[in-house]
């Protein structure tokens, strides 16, 4: 498989069927390591114990502590990361969108972000975990470092359908609910909600000192409204179907992109929450660098 840059693009990642090998050319023109974790890791200089807990690796096991106490505690090292990262991708109807010119839909852009997310996580040895939401929240599974965890996230996000309506405040504060513990929250989704919904629901995240970043994923054609001739648009939310000439509203929908844009970058902004508008047009790797870029400097998990 041809492994440069280019394999980035929308247009050669659309023609790979399979998410697995989308995964895979994401991965390979991708750079590694990101950050260097301020935590606790696997380097050679022991630094403390703790407990045991379901789902650990067994060969981090200090067998001389079992033999004394008769408990089971594990090795830690002084550059091991406790990051935890959890993917939450938007699989609502609307994400199934794609434009007349789109390589591909919103929910397939943003699964393979979800993906590179999830490989540059694994690389550094951190945790990470991948949810889906809607009209309700699908928990992700229990957060891990191993590296099979790939396929299991592709698996998931590939027997995941577009479908409801979505209800950002009910999904992220269930969320918040059930993980009290702080961590990386990456949102993909394009917002399609009232913004008293999507704010409630981020401001839910950050009550319980999660670090978000929100990517909000549109087509193109839903930012600039470029269509030449006269169209019948049917709402993917359970919204009604009307006609419109897109010449004569053209200048009056930008306008109210740009606002809507606007609002939620400045609530963002406010909020601390690292946003990024992007486009299903987009290269996947320039997306991913452009949002490390924007974090250097900023600790993933700073106090």
């Amino acid at each position: 498989m041809d492994s440069s840059p280019n394999f980035l693009d929308p247009q050669a990642l659309s023609e790979l069927k399979d998410l697995r090998l989308r995964a895979a050319a994401i991965v390979d023109g991708l750079v590694s390591g990101m950050h260097r974790s301020p935590y606790q890791g696997h380097s050679v200089e022991f630094s403390q114990h703790r407990e045991y807990v379901a789902g650990d690796e067994i060969r981090h096991v200090d067998w001389k502590v079992f033999a004394r106490t008769d408990k089971i505690h594990l090795k830690q090292y002084e550059d091991e990361t406790n990051l935890c990262c959890t993917l939450l991708v938007d699989q609502s109807e609307s994400m199934g969108f794609a434009g007349p010119d789109a390589p591909w839909n919103k929910f397939e852009f943003g699964s393979c972000l979800a993906v590179a997310f999830a490989w540059l996580v694994l690389n550094q040895r951190d945790a990470v975990s991948i949810g889906t939401f809607a009209d309700t929240l699908v928990p992700p599974a229990r957060p891990t470092d191993q590296r099979e965890a790939i396929d299991k996230i592709v698996n998931r996000l590939k027997s995941a359908t577009p479908r409801g309506s979505t209800r950002f405040a009910d999904c992220l504060n269930a969320f918040a609910v059930e993980n009290s513990r702080r961590q990386v929250v990456v949102l993909i989704s394009d917002c399609f909600d009232e913004f008293d919904s999507v704010a409630r629901g981020l401001e839910a995240l950050r009550r319980r000192d999660h670090q978000v970043i929100l990517l909000q994923v549109l087509d193109r054609s839903e930012i600039d409204f470029d269509f030449g001739e006269a169209l019948e648009l049917s709402g993917m939310e359970s919204e009604p179907t009307f006609r419109v000439d897109p010449i004569a509203v053209q200048q009056a929908y930008r306008k109210v992109v740009e606002e809507k844009t606007a609002q939620l970058s400045t609530f963002c902004l406010n909020q601390q929450i690292l946003f990024e508008q992007v486009c299903t047009q987009s290269n996947v790797g320039s997306v991913i660098r452009k949002l490390m870029q924007r974090n250097s400097g900023r600790r993933w998990m700073s106090k």
